[in-house]
């Protein structure tokens, strides 16, 4: 009895997806909680900051200062993980769907 074999493309995704969660799991269980320090976080998100950044910048510089601190914050803790496993799937895919669509080799021979 003959085993059906999976495509390549299909073990490569699996194996991506294997790899890039483990690592995940990896820096989630070895990070430990980020911590801010609460007088600088206070300063940042006081009505009269945000005000100040809003006169200087207008709406688009209080959402951009939002956006960047949201984007800063993904790189970091346990956070992290989430973002390594996120990037994972995205990678494996995009490589699934890529190969998928591709039209198949010429065998020789």
């Amino acid at each position: 009895m003959r085993r059906p074999t999976w495509p390549r493309h299909r073990v490569v995704a699996a194996a991506l997806l294997a790899v890039g969660w483990a690592i995940a799991l990896v820096v989630y269980v070895a990070a430990s909680p980020v911590v801010e320090n609460p007088e600088v976080e206070d300063l940042e998100h006081s009505k009269a900051y945000l005000r100040q950044t809003e006169i200087i910048g207008g709406k688009a510089a209080v959402l951009g200062n939002d956006l960047r601190e949201w984007f800063d914050g993904l790189w970091h803790g346990q956070r992290l993980a989430f973002t390594i496993a996120a990037i994972t799937a995205i990678v494996a895919l995009v490589y699934y769907w890529w190969e998928s669509t591709a039209p198949p080799a010429p065998r020789d021979g």
